[in-house]
């Protein structure tokens, strides 16, 4: 509680990772998915407008649902949304389906890692969900300092990332697991499910999408020049340098 309390009141940004695959203090089902981290990602950022933007229970739930996205452009809107008011927390679902390991080297990726931790004021609370903190890529393992595992469906143990420099090997620092409290956690009430079915459902058609639509490995597009010599059947004068820029820039 006090660490969302200086997130929200003093412009400090606080990142909480949820995962569920590997053992803290107690043994777990050591299961990815279907522990209940979206459920319990969603209660804190419900609890953390409920408390912190005295919104009551109704106005808090929609609120959370609104910064609950799953996409980079959901959080670009949020992004946009906070140029006119802060936003108090955001729930990024799933996230190594976007931030995983494979985009690790993507510069886009780290670019919106650093543009979350320059832009804290506007955003005072990021909750992420993924199996494990490994799925997910370095530039955004670094961001977090609180760790939340599940260990069974309805119970969780939150953990602080606590990170320090061996003496000997300053360059390199490590982080290690300090334990802080354990909790129960409630599942969604009807209300709650009959909007979390649907949008799971769409969640998961839009990943469907964006993986079998990606191009085929090693398909190369069409070769410049023809692309220059389409160009010009259509009209378009200008030196063979300046038209191979243009398609360049349009690839």
């Amino acid at each position: 509680k006090p660490v969302h309390r200086l997130a929200v009141n003093h412009d400090r940004l606080i990142c909480i990772a949820v995962t569920s695959r590997s053992r803290g203090k107690y043994a777990n089902e050591g299961l990815p998915f279907g522990e209940g981290k979206s459920t319990l990602a969603y209660h804190i950022s419900k609890a953390v407008y409920q408390k912190y933007g005295s919104f009551g229970p109704e106005k808090a739930g929609q609120l959370a649902r609104e910064n609950y996205g799953y996409t980079w452009e959901d959080m670009d809107r949020m992004f946009e949304r906070a140029n006119d008011s802060r936003v108090l927390s955001y729930v990024a679902d799933d996230f190594q389906a976007i931030a995983g390991k494979d985009v690790a080297h993507d510069p886009e990726v780290k670019r919106k890692a650093s543009h979350l931790t320059t832009a804290r004021p506007f955003l005072a609370v990021f909750i992420s969900t993924q199996p494990d903190l490994s799925y997910i890529a370095k530039c955004w393992r670094d961001v977090f300092i609180i760790e939340i595992k599940i260990p069974f469906r309805g119970f969780c143990e939150i953990h602080m990332l606590d990170t320090y420099s061996p003496f000997r090997d300053p360059l390199n620092p490590r982080v290690r697991l300090a334990y802080k409290t354990e909790m129960n956690f409630p599942d969604l009430d009807e209300e709650e499910k009959a909007w979390y079915v649907p949008w799971r459902k769409n969640k998961t058609h839009t990943q469907k999408r964006d993986i079998y639509n990606k191009p085929e490995k090693g398909k190369r597009g069409r070769p410049i020049d023809e692309s220059v010599g389409l160009l010009r059947e259509f009209g378009v004068v200008g030196p063979q340098a300046h038209l191979r820029k243009i398609v360049k820039a349009l690839r």
